[in-house]
């Protein structure tokens, strides 16, 4: 009875881990479609939105996913701004255009998960 009771704790405590090559692919899932999202709402509204949360309002998701990294739905967002290579205070170029993971951990390569 005792090593039933213990293997279901273990079942219970590590069922809730993932592992490595499943956070790694919920992360590019998760990426690809917040990126896909941002990239529809600027191709509907001509610029892209001013927080990830727009997109759930506008319903090019569903709801924002958390990163199977942190845990948390803490992404980084880069605005459409900081891809211009002179910008224009008097035609900025508004909204988010990009998202990475806040996750400070690499991946077995050594490839911070930050820059995928």
């Amino acid at each position: 009875m005792r090593r039933i009771a213990a293997i279901t704790l273990a079942t219970l405590v590590l069922g809730g881990c993932m592992s490595r090559p499943e956070m790694e692919r919920r992360l590019r899932q998760d990426l690809l479609d917040l990126r896909s999202g941002i990239e529809r709402y600027k191709a509907d509204k001509g610029q892209g939105p001013d927080a990830l949360d727009d997109l759930v309002r506008s319903g090019y998701l569903k709801q924002i996913p958390e990163d199977p990294c942190t845990g948390k739905t803490d992404w980084v967002v880069t605005t459409c701004e900081h891809y211009k290579a002179i910008p224009d205070p008097e035609n900025p170029e508004r909204g988010l255009c990009d998202v990475h993971s806040a996750c400070r951990k690499e991946n077995k390569n050594g490839a911070p998960y930050k820059d995928w």
